[in-house]
């Protein structure tokens, strides 16, 4: 479940804002001020931090300021409620990180299309990053893949490129996208199973080696079964190529 701190000192508006929030779903831990907040954030880990600004003992600012300077803070989703819209204020809650403001009075709507904003942009940040993480791997395995057959150079990029202008053409969403992406670029791993002279022989195959290179997507599915966030990718992997021809 998505969690949201909440550092608010006005009892009735703290107390509305769990409603809302509970009530769309998420956990909501409540703070009276910036001091309670901080120290409850290392041990909630939360998702968002929804605070205000003025509060006694530790501010909003100051709040800001301790989050971004812990590991766990640095990209954490951070808004603010305030009923002061002075430029120094905004001017300085931006230099310190802030993501977004809700002005009071604000309604139950504002709120709710406030937060889910944010999360939604920090997943679709979280996605990019574990897709390009992900996808510096399995490029290195292509390569490695196709160094071993030097007759087909240049095949796993190819392959690539025509698969997501395919994806694309189909209006196939983001997550899809990244699926098709890493079954494109494995396609061929389980080629590590064919001996080199096979791969590399000048001349045709004879029925033998030909039955063995048959057997490679389905070599490369089983290898894929146990990687969890490739799994999705095994029937580009198993259906790419005629091994199942007698």
């Amino acid at each position: 479940m998505t969690k949201i701190l909440v550092a608010e000192d006005d009892d009735l508006l703290r107390d509305v804002i769990y409603n809302i929030l509970v009530l769309e779903g998420y956990e909501v831990f409540s703070t009276v001020n910036g001091r309670q907040a901080l120290d409850s954030f290392v041990s909630v880990k939360p998702d968002l931090i929804v605070s205000d600004i003025m509060m006694p003992e530790m501010d909003g600012f100051e709040l800001l300021k301790e989050v971004r300077s812990l590991p766990l803070g640095v990209t954490m989703p951070f808004l603010f409620l305030t009923a002061r819209t002075e430029r120094t204020d905004v001017k300085k809650a931006r230099s310190l990180g802030v993501d977004d403001y809700l002005f009071k009075p604000f309604d139950a709507w504002e709120l709710i299309e406030a937060v889910r904003t944010r999360l939604n942009r920090r997943r679709a940040v979280e996605l990019f990053d574990t897709r390009a993480a992900h996808l510096q791997t399995v490029v290195m395995l292509g390569n490695v893949i196709e160094a071993r057959d030097p007759y087909t150079a240049g095949h796993v990029d190819r392959v690539r490129r025509l698969a997501l202008s395919l994806g694309f053409a189909l209006n196939w969403n983001a997550e899809e996208i990244a699926i098709l992406e890493f079954g494109a670029v494995l396609h061929d791993i389980g080629k590590i199973m064919v001996p080199r002279y096979v791969l590399t022989k000048a001349g045709l195959l004879d029925d033998e080696e030909w039955e063995v290179m048959r057997q490679h997507p389905q070599v490369g599915a089983q290898m894929l079964e146990g990687v969890d966030h490739l799994r999705l990718a095994i029937p580009y992997v198993l259906y790419h190529h005629e091994w199942w021809i007698g």
